[in-house]
């Protein structure tokens, strides 16, 4: 399930804004990456706020507001199980990620450049490096735990049989993949 980094100058956001943009975060990401937001994919999903000090934050190699937009130096790290989302849902989690900064801080939607200078990026976990309470948690377990759609279970089987056919016709060695 989702995990996000959102690392910004001190003071971008009162705690009000962060509460709400974790919020929105967590929602539309679990609604993305698997069709389904309910407490069991909430229990998993984590939001985390990184203070940089603004005298350590550069745009364009300047401390000033000289090349950023609307929505300011904000960085959302994206993390997601390896698969888990195809080009056209990582496309909606940039459409998303932006749409809920924009909105904490009240940017006009018709505003030139709106979150420009926010990046968003999305990192994909490889099967078999999640782990929880001392156990590798797979794509699948994360699946059935977090109750996602049944057209998103699935996607991961094929996803997964791909991979081991693609992994035994490379000639790979037995037990160095997860899948």
């Amino acid at each position: 399930m989702p995990k996000v980094a959102v690392t910004a100058p001190t003071s971008t956001f009162t705690t009000e804004q962060r509460s709400d943009l974790a919020e929105r975060l967590t929602s539309v990401l679990l609604m993305i990456e698997g069709g389904n937001d309910n407490p069991a994919g909430r229990a998993i999903a984590h939001v985390t706020f990184h203070d940089i000090e603004p005298d350590r934050w550069y745009v364009g190699g300047q401390l000033d507001d000289t090349y950023v937009y609307p929505g300011g130096r904000v960085v959302f790290d994206v993390t997601v199980p390896e698969g888990s989302c195809d080009q056209r849902r990582k496309t909606l989690i940039h459409q998303a990620v932006n749409t809920a900064l924009c909105d904490t801080l009240g940017i006009d939607a018709d505003a030139k450049h709106r979150g420009a200078s926010a990046w968003v990026i999305v990192h994909e976990v490889r099967e078999g490096h999640w782990g929880a309470g001392g156990n590798t948690i797979s794509i699948r377990d994360i699946a059935k735990l977090a109750q996602m759609q049944p057209d998103r279970a699935g996607y991961y089987d094929a996803l997964l049989a791909a991979r081991q056919s693609v992994h035994q016709a490379a000639g790979y060695p037995e037990h160095t993949a997860s899948y």
